[in-house]
């Protein structure tokens, strides 16, 4: 059974060409593009350093960080050494951050928070190992530095034999029910992840695919993070705050044919004039896909209006990890 570093290092393989896998677009709507092997080579950094700092199979790191490239690197680099990344939204208050620490038994949590703040608001579990600080303008404390450019974390660094039973990573349920609970995934998810891409989403290498969903989510863990790379899709993600004049340009722009999004966000575009739709170009916009919460005839009947294309509802749980029910 294939697993998710059995499928990584056989497409690590055949980008032998250097083709663009990610592109990371600021809230100025400014791009950088990175392919497969260059997204590796900052994995391998990223786990060369939790490696330095005695991570190990097992380990669960959790990564509370702004920049998508950084969650990328600390996220695949943990997987690389069998360790179980999860992802937190950045703007988790000191309250959220330290339930969900505890919840986890959290080992490792890499961030761009404010060291000074943490230390005097959160009480770490005792499994805690280190901290590891993405930022440099703070005081060392208890964190550890991580800087990108250290030729410490120079190395290449491969990804360990996985068992399709290893846990792979983790994600938090919302919330809304209770306390945020931690749900925990085996690496045997990657070929469900493929399938679920292909015979779902309808993706193919030949698609741009924006999937708008926070990686602190499952959908964006899933279909953000891991399902393009597993597929060899090239996609895209915004780093700054949702707006509908950063948006459409980057479906216009960017030529996206391939768009997984909710309800709440469109729902927000929604609230922009007709005219303001005219102005953009949606012709490359083959696919449209929802998730996250019903989708209601009028926001359906909407997006068929102004896109021009229909939107597929779908349906699935952190629990459940992949997709579980969907409009074809």
């Amino acid at each position: 059974m294939e697993t998710i570093l059995s499928i990584y290092e056989k497409q690590l393989q055949n980008n032998a060409g250097g083709r663009k896998l990610l592109t990371v677009v600021d809230s100025r709507l400014e791009s950088t593009s990175y392919d497969l092997r260059t997204l590796d080579k900052r994995s391998s950094r990223a786990a060369a350093c939790l490696k330095a700092y005695g991570c190990e199979k097992g380990d669960r790191v959790l990564i509370s960080a702004r920049e998508t490239i950084k969650v990328w690197a600390f996220f695949w680099g943990s997987l690389k050494l069998g360790a179980v990344p999860c992802v937190l939204f950045p703007e988790l208050g000191m309250g959220g951050l330290e339930v969900r620490l505890k919840a986890a038994n959290a080992n490792y949590v890499v961030t761009d928070a404010d060291p000074v703040k943490l230390l005097e608001c959160v009480t770490f579990p005792e499994t805690l190992k280190s901290g590891i600080r993405l930022s440099k303008k703070y005081s060392k404390l208890a964190f550890q530095d991580y800087d990108e450019d250290h030729p410490d974390w120079d190395k290449e660094i491969h990804p360990i034999e996985t068992d399709a039973e290893d846990p792979a990573f983790m994600v938090f349920t919302s919330g809304t029910t209770g306390t945020p609970k931690p749900v925990v995934h085996r690496h045997g998810i990657a070929e469900a992840i493929v399938r679920s891409m292909k015979n779902i989403l309808h993706a193919s290498p030949e698609d741009i695919y924006w999937c708008t969903a926070h990686p602190a989510w499952i959908t964006g863990t899933v279909y953000g993070i891991l399902g393009p790379v597993l597929c060899g899709i090239p996609s895209l993600q915004y780093d700054g705050s949702f707006h509908a004049k950063r948006w459409m340009p980057i479906l216009q722009d960017r030529k996206v044919t391939l768009w997984y999004t909710a309800p709440t966000a469109l729902r927000g575009l929604m609230r922009e004039d007709a005219d303001f739709f005219k102005n953009y170009d949606f012709s490359a916009l083959e696919q449209i896909y929802s998730i996250g919460e019903p989708l209601p005839e009028r926001v359906f009947e909407w997006g068929r209006e102004t896109f021009g294309q229909p939107i597929y509802d779908t349906w699935f749980q952190t629990e459940t990890g992949t997709i579980r029910i969907a409009n074809q």
